[in-house]
């Protein structure tokens, strides 16, 4: 065990996932490049693993492990798919609270992703694991609420309108590949027209 290796190696990844934060999250480029960043540290968290998977860190006071970082980096990359696939945010948020099932933090975005979809059952499973983690964050306590006050109707409505929206896309999509041929002859009849 190389108890020093691995201590560096989880330094490093720390400072890339403090790069990745309050980055724009709706920039498609800068999410890209935070995804890139997050890469770097997942290398250096298994270079740390490997060196000493019991190692620990000091930041900012406290005392954090391999798996705490593992999941800091899982839940930053599921904020970088949040604007982009919510289904994406949700899977490595999961694999968060895999990564360190003691996180309340990794429970709680879990929740979150999950309210955001309308996924009211799922939001308040991981909202309630949170609370049983950190029973005194009021942050988590009224994520659980609200979790707990999503009505039916306002789902099924979401869900309706996301499906219309959807059908409606894909109309559009084949009218436009139907009469792209259309428009094209009546610009031509057109031209030839104007020239007479």
């Amino acid at each position: 065990m190389d108890t020093v290796a691995a201590q560096q190696s989880m330094k490093v990844a720390n400072l890339y996932i403090k790069e990745t934060r309050g980055i724009d999250l709706t920039d498609k480029r800068q999410a890209r490049a935070a995804r890139t960043t997050l890469a770097l540290a997942s290398e250096q968290l298994v270079k740390a693993y490997r060196a000493d998977p019991d190692a620990t860190i000091e930041i900012d006071g406290s005392t954090f492990d391999v798996p705490f970082l593992r999941a800091s980096v899982l839940i930053q990359e599921a904020q970088t798919w949040f604007h982009f696939d919510i289904n994406k945010s949700i899977s490595l948020a999961d694999q968060a609270t895999k990564a360190n099932p003691s996180d309340a933090i990794a429970f709680q975005m879990l929740g979150f992703f999950h309210m955001e979809a309308h996924n009211p059952k799922q939001a308040q499973a991981a909202l309630t694991k949170a609370a049983q983690l950190a029973p005194d964050d009021a942050d988590i306590l009224k994520d659980l609420d609200r979790a707990q006050h999503m009505g039916g109707l306002s789902v099924a409505a979401y869900k309706a309108a996301d499906t219309g929206i959807r059908a409606f896309n894909i109309f559009i999509t084949i009218w436009k590949v139907v009469m792209f041929p259309f428009y094209i002859v009546a610009r031509i009849f057109l031209w030839f027209a104007g020239r007479k």
